[in-house]
């Protein structure tokens, strides 16, 4: 990522933002939940063939061995990125996890 603030960006005259998308700094630190369970925070994302992949710590709360799994930034896969609570609600991501 090229800006670490928002406020440096958005003093360029050619960016407008767009409400479906986001820096990678707003995703990172975000808490990953599915059906009102925390699944992990996402830590960092890759980009690969034009696929967001999340990094995403697992929750201890859990109990799983697994450490880090991946998730995928994509309409099949987000719910819902809420910046004012630190939330990024997700949907058939869970199986992921439950898979490792």
């Amino acid at each position: 990522v090229k800006y670490d603030h928002r406020s440096e960006f958005s003093n360029l005259s050619n960016w407008k933002e767009d409400a479906n998308e986001y820096f990678y700094f707003d995703i990172i630190g975000l808490k990953v939940f599915e059906d009102n369970l925390c699944l992990g925070t996402v830590e960092q994302i890759e980009r690969s063939n034009g696929i967001d992949y999340l990094y995403i710590s697992v929750n201890k709360d859990l109990g799983l061995k697994t450490k880090r799994f991946i998730g995928i930034f994509d309409a099949k896969h987000i719910i819902e990125v809420n910046l004012e609570t630190s939330i990024l609600n997700v949907k058939n991501t869970k199986v992921i996890l439950d898979a490792l």
